[in-house]
């Protein structure tokens, strides 16, 4: 019996060991020069300075350029529609549109697959120019041309312009950060930010839970979920007293109309900052079969924004 009783435990040991310890999923890249791939991505901005529910769907192709060490790649659009472009059809978002179906851009990626950086900016800043100027010339317009050299102007470098015109390019990339991956990692941390709505002097200390899973499947591939978010309950406390801590200075009385309205869209507006991602990919090659990726940040009553990217292989 004590034979017995030493093995179970044994067994037992062997299996804590193997939860505690055998918990990553290695998957290296292993692209080679000519691999092409070709993604769908529908993208969705809810709230944001317009409050408004706006849907982009976009189809790009990537080309291994150069493989080791690191990678360089070609990101190609192959179609490009947003409200702006084909709703609207403001003149400077399709002519956005224009020079991104027409020139590629190219990329340096780590040796995980990683956005490191833009390749030859200053010419491709050069080439955004000479069309802005041929497009803006044939319109007659120098509207266009006008805000782009001011944006410009504004920004610290060009790969920041190109950040904030196609997000999605760095989103995409973040996939590869999921690699290895924890088949079931979970953390409790606390998130420091700076409180930009209420006092820009103060650091804010809230709760956040981070958590991983990975599992393999029978297809081949290699499904991986991460969600990082602030504890809501402890940021609406915060928010909640900060809000009301405002008021206060402000003058509005509890009592009054103002006060009672505002008191009644506070008690629904719940605070968040969270991303959540989850990635499905080729176990054969290191590639995305599919990647979803969700960033949340409502930090002020008036709301704040949420935005889907949704990609998916052809």
């Amino acid at each position: 019996m004590k034979i017995i009783a030493r093995f179970t435990v044994f067994c037992a040991f062997l299996l804590i060991s193997a939860i505690g310890y055998a918990q990553k999923i290695e998957l290296p890249i292993q692209w080679k020069v000519g691999d092409v791939w070709t993604y769908d991505l529908k993208q969705r901005n809810l709230g944001g300075f317009t409050g408004g529910d706006k849907w982009k769907r976009k189809s790009f192709q990537i080309k291994v350029l150069e493989a080791k060490p690191g990678y360089e790649v070609e990101w190609k659009y192959l179609s490009y529609s947003t409200f702006e472009s084909d709703t609207l059809e403001d003149e400077c978002a399709m002519m956005l549109k224009q020079f991104l179906l027409h020139i590629p851009l190219k990329l340096k990626l780590n040796e995980k697959g990683e956005f490191a950086n833009l390749i030859g900016g200053d010419a491709l800043k050069k080439q955004m120019l000479a069309f802005y100027i041929s497009q803006s010339s044939k319109s007659r317009s120098t509207h266009c041309i006008d805000n782009l050299k001011s944006f410009f102007s504004l920004a610290d470098n060009f790969e920041d312009v190109i950040e904030v015109l196609v997000p999605e390019i760095k989103h995409f990339f973040l996939g590869f950060s999921l690699l290895p991956s924890e088949t079931n990692y979970k953390k409790d941390t606390v998130e420091v930010f700076t409180d930009y709505i209420f006092d820009f002097k103060k650091t804010i200390r809230l709760p956040k839970a981070i958590s991983q899973t990975a599992r393999n499947t029978f297809g081949n591939s290699l499904e991986v979920s991460f969600l990082s978010q602030i504890s809501e309950p402890e940021y609406k406390k915060y928010f909640d007293e900060s809000t009301r801590a405002s008021w206060d200075k402000l003058g509005l009385e509890k009592g009054d109309g103002i006060r009672k309205g505002l008191e009644e869209q506070l008690e629904v507006f719940q605070p968040k900052k969270s991303d959540a991602m989850e990635a499905v990919f080729d176990k054969t090659n290191g590639s995305i079969l599919k990647f979803d990726y969700l960033t949340e940040e409502w930090g002020m009553l008036k709301g704040g924004e949420s935005i889907y990217y949704y990609f998916n292989k052809r």
